[in-house]
């Protein structure tokens, strides 16, 4: 189909509005992360590192964004500079004001060499980072990183309830672009009670920060990426005419090469051998692991040119913020109006739960 589905980020052209991330050295297992960065490049895509340290091999790889996180760890200059941005974590959806937690038995030898703590000790990230406390003191760090980098500067924040209010004094710091990670989104490191009841979902925090975003005069040339939950092409679709420039995707990204969610992420004995203690054999192959990456990217990519297609659009600059090719379900008026999109009008048959099958007559009686 002869459909342009790229984006520009920061000056390089990317096949797809896919950003795969944030996973660490140290949460996943090594040559996960090698087979992530790769597969980004090949499919011309781009990757989050996380806030464990670079990998050297994962360094060897461009179309990356590394992170400047609460416990700055493995932070040094040839850090900073890999990779086409930076990006500054306050928080995450699955998580939302809380800190990170690596179990000290999965801090081997090269973990604890990268983060520069003890072997064997745990890999605690506090809460906030403590010296942002404001938009002042954000607006001053992203200075300073830009200004050290010379690399384009990103915001990671948990989709909460004043998502709007955050995502303007991230734009007023000056930084580049903001990632928005909305409820439901994985990680092997938070209290499940945490995880499964903080934070709102993306499809409700991206079009209220793309219109707040625009009142404040704050939009054009201001990134905004949106992560939670998003396996599909349509996921994208609906992402992008919502309002968001790019899609966050982690964790369908690992299930593409092997993971079978079986929430053992912590223990460091993952039975895929993604999230097992480094070192541990077998070891993921990393060949096979980004080309099955590929293949999904790829098949994302078809899906998501289909979906414009089907549309009468050829370039997805036309999809962006189109709120009025969607329609909500299951949610009231408030929150239509809310995100401004129009509520959907159900009827019997609508949806498959509500569908109750026909009987015939009996005709012959």
């Amino acid at each position: 189909l002869d459909v342009d589905v790229g984006v520009d980020f920061f000056g390089t052209r990317l096949s797809a509005p896919i950003y795969l991330g944030d996973m660490s050295f140290g949460a996943l297992s090594g040559n996960p992360n090698i087979a992530i960065a790769k597969a980004a490049e090949e499919a011309g895509v781009v990757a989050g590192i996380g806030e464990g340290g670079l990998h050297p091999e994962v360094a060897k790889y461009r179309n990356i964004v590394v992170q400047w996180a609460s416990a700055r760890f493995g932070m040094d200059l040839s850090l900073l500079r890999a990779g086409l941005a930076v990006n500054i974590k306050i928080g995450q959806g699955a998580k939302p004001g809380i800190g990170g937690h690596l179990p000290g038995r999965k801090v081997v030898k090269i973990i604890a060499e990268l983060r520069k703590i003890p072997e064997g000790s745990d890999a605690l990230s506090p809460a906030p980072h403590h010296d942002i406390y404001s938009i002042e003191d954000l607006a001053q760090r992203v200075k300073a990183l830009r200004d050290l980098t010379e690399k384009p500067v990103l915001v990671k924040v948990a989709a909460v309830n004043k998502i709007a209010y955050v995502a303007v004094g991230v734009a007023r710091s000056t930084a580049q672009g903001i990632i928005i990670d909305g409820a439901g989104a994985g990680t092997g490191a938070t209290p499940l009670s945490v995880r499964n009841h903080l934070g709102i979902p993306i499809d409700y925090a991206v079009p209220v920060v793309d219109k707040w975003l625009k009142d404040n005069g704050a939009r054009d040339g201001f990134l905004v990426i949106g992560g939670g939950m998003l396996y599909s092409a349509s996921d994208v679709a609906k992402l992008i005419a919502l309002g968001a420039d790019m899609a966050n995707i982690a964790t369908a990204a690992l299930i593409s090469f092997g993971c079978i969610m079986c929430h053992s992420c912590h223990t460091g004995g993952c039975p895929t051998s993604l999230t097992n203690m480094i070192g541990a054999r077998p070891d993921l192959d990393v060949e096979w692991a980004s080309r099955n990456l590929k293949n999904y990217l790829r098949a994302l990519t078809r899906g998501l040119k289909a979906i414009l297609y089907a549309l009468g659009m050829d370039d997805l600059k036309e999809l962006a913020g189109r709120r009025d090719v969607l329609s909500l379900h299951y949610a009231d008026e408030a929150v239509a109006k809310t995100i401004g999109v129009e509520l959907a009008e159900e009827g019997e048959i609508a949806f498959y739960q509500d569908y109750q099958p026909v009987v015939p007559r009996e005709v012959y009686e």
